[in-house]
């Protein structure tokens, strides 16, 4: 299955063998910003615009939860163990227990608006990126304390995803860029732009690594899909 995310707040299914439509839902007012499949659990996962965590059982194709968490955009969701991760607007992170949905903590990760994350089961790290440009480290095994606050962008950071097996992480930046970092030291690799590269033209919102192929693809407000073949030195 395929699930599509749109601007309307609906998600639509999509069968991949037979390239068909099978179901659709429509349980978010606004935009879907995230939607992901936990693995544990069994269960898919969005979040969106409206503030709202919706929960549906792939298998049947059932609605199951809707949560109002904020009044703010929810723009990004991952889990860790017995937890969902949730990055809300405001500029908080959200921390649910997976099971019973309730709140667990929340505490203040960015300026304005908390837009990604991405964690590391191996290094017990959560890395997550705001609107405030900073790419920061978390530790998911000490109540989150903060580890380190890079200003990695120059505007807001909204992708950030790992590269495995290679020891490096992407960030996408509505700066225009998208950069490499070296996964252990967080020293910055390569900053691929339009000017140096004939990269985008306009922000980068979002980047997608496919693994047996060593490939990055990025994705644009210029309406352009790019991939670039990652070899490490």
């Amino acid at each position: 299955q395929l699930w599509v995310g749109t601007g309307n707040g609906h998600i639509h299914i999509i069968d991949t063998l037979k390239k068909e439509e099978i179901h659709a839902f429509r349980f978010h007012k606004l935009t879907v910003f995230d939607i992901k499949y936990s693995e544990k659990l069994k269960l898919v996962f969005s979040v969106g615009g409206d503030g709202i965590l919706n929960v549906y059982d792939p298998q049947n194709l059932k609605h199951l939860h809707s949560i109002k968490l904020s009044d703010a955009k929810m723009r990004s969701l991952d889990f860790f163990e017995n937890e969902i991760l949730l990055a809300e607007g405001s500029g908080k992170t959200i921390v649910l227990n997976a099971e019973t949905l309730q709140i667990k903590t929340e505490f203040q990760s960015h300026e304005h608006a908390t837009n990604c994350f991405l964690t590391d089961e191996k290094s017990h790290t959560l890395f997550s990126g705001g609107r405030d440009a900073h790419l920061k480290l978390w530790d998911l095994k000490n109540n989150f304390s903060l580890i380190r606050s890079i200003p990695a962008h120059n505007f807001a950071i909204y992708k950030i995803i790992d590269l495995e097996p290679l020891e490096i992480i992407a960030s996408a930046s509505r700066d225009k860029t998208f950069k490499l970092w070296n996964k252990n030291n967080m020293e910055i690799l390569l900053r691929v732009n339009h000017e140096n590269n004939a990269a985008h033209t306009h922000s980068v919102n979002s980047l997608l690594w496919h693994k047996s192929s060593q490939t990055l693809i990025s994705a644009s407000d210029d309406r352009m899909l790019m991939s670039w073949k990652i070899v490490a030195s």
